[in-house]
């Protein structure tokens, strides 16, 4: 039988620091010292804060291709106030994330988002 665990890694992985960054941010990026104590028992490496709640680790994946997608697309087409009103966006979610009542969070130790 084949390990659910292996599975999942292999779907979200850290291919590099901001693969991820249109629908979350990597717990080991985080700088806020009260957000990394929420994570404590997580391995950071391994965990993606959400900005938004998902059902499955599929949904994850189709919102963030499709908003990276958008970005190439503004990028390549030389749209520069529409990619910074995307990178401005996707900071500010960042920067809200401590002030969260309840965080959302993939990690390979779950099937689902976790609320921590």
């Amino acid at each position: 039988m084949e390990n659910q665990t292996t599975k999942k890694s292999t779907m979200i992985h850290k291919e590099n620091e901001w693969e991820w960054k249109f629908v979350g941010i990597w717990a080991d990026m985080i700088k806020d010292t009260g957000l990394a104590e929420k994570l404590k028992n997580f391995s950071a490496s391994e965990t993606l804060i959400l900005f938004k709640p998902y059902e499955k680790p599929l949904e994850i994946i189709q919102e963030n291709l499709r908003l990276r997608n958008q970005y190439n697309q503004l990028k390549s087409g030389g749209k520069k106030d529409d990619v910074k009103v995307m990178e401005d966006a996707i900071q500010s979610q960042i920067e809200n994330l401590p002030f969260s009542p309840e965080l959302c969070i993939y990690s390979s130790e779950s099937d689902n988002c976790l609320k921590i």
